[in-house]
């Protein structure tokens, strides 16, 4: 499997973190790519350029086959992605607060644990970017063709806030900050930083620096099979046992035991361009 990581173009940064390129490919003879996935403090669109994969909900016990291209909320649960034996695809991952400047739409109510077709949004748009993605010649050419895509709809983002310059800090830190400092540095009450944050984020504050600290705990298991995770916790900030087994058992629905034993037999990893 493929997975490239491009910085995005320095005009769409305020808004998107990363653009992924994803290429995996399979014999039509063997069994399809699963990938376990966390749920991660970032909004996506994703725009699957062939054939796109079937998601299971663990936590809900469902499975469902995404839309040739998904804008995709907040998710609080972990995920498995069931791959078609030639999958390329092309992720951008958004800014905390991306998701909302770019479509205006409050986080909270329509995106939360949700993969949207961009239809919904964007019309006949993303067809007519997905028909160039088929076309394109190199993995840079397919970002140049999503840029341009994002430097259109860019002249339309929301105003940024105070809080839209604290947001990628939250991310820096690895989740350790505390509440009444975001209030503070975003120049707003604590409860105009609850609204601020479930319109623009779609989860209240807490909860936020809760899946931040969670989802850098998962990342370290997953590029360091080496490091316990009693290590683990100690360097994302868990001084409590407890704290840590309750935010396992909430995002991804399990123990760290079990999640241990999955990446221990993950065939591949879906690289996150997340910088924690």
């Amino acid at each position: 499997m493929l997975c490239k990581v491009f910085e995005p173009h320095p005009a769409l940064k305020e808004f998107v973190n990363h653009i992924i390129v994803y290429d995996v490919t399979v014999s039509a003879f063997a069994e399809p790519l699963v990938c376990s996935f966390p749920p991660l403090p970032e909004n996506f669109l994703y725009i699957y350029v062939f054939e796109p994969p079937t998601v299971g909900f663990l936590s809900q016990n469902r499975t469902e086959t995404m839309s040739d291209s998904v804008v995709i909320g907040q998710q609080t649960n972990r995920i498995q992605l069931t791959m078609p034996h030639h999958n390329v695809s092309v992720r951008i991952g958004f800014q905390p607060a991306g998701l909302y400047r770019l479509l205006g739409v409050p986080m909270h109510r329509h995106f939360l644990d949700k993969n949207i077709d961009t239809a919904e949004f964007f019309k006949d748009e993303i067809k007519e970017v997905r028909e160039q993605l088929q076309e394109a010649v190199s993995y840079r050419h397919m970002v140049s063709v999503v840029e341009a895509f994002l430097m259109k709809k860019s002249r339309r983002l929301k105003p940024k806030l105070p809080i839209d310059h604290v947001l990628p800090s939250i991310l820096y830190n690895g989740g350790l900050t505390k509440v009444e400092d975001i209030a503070h540095q975003s120049c707003v009450s604590f409860r105009q930083l609850e609204r601020q944050f479930h319109q623009r984020v779609g989860v209240s504050p807490k909860f936020f620096l809760r899946l931040v600290r969670f989802a850098k705990a998962w990342m370290l298991r997953e590029s360091n099979l080496g490091l316990s995770w009693t290590r683990i916790a100690y360097q994302c900030g868990y001084f409590d046992q407890m704290h840590f087994i309750r935010d396992f058992k909430e995002f991804a629905g399990a123990s760290p035991s079990v999640i241990e034993a999955d990446i221990n037999e993950a065939t591949a990893f879906m690289k996150t361009g997340l910088k924690l």
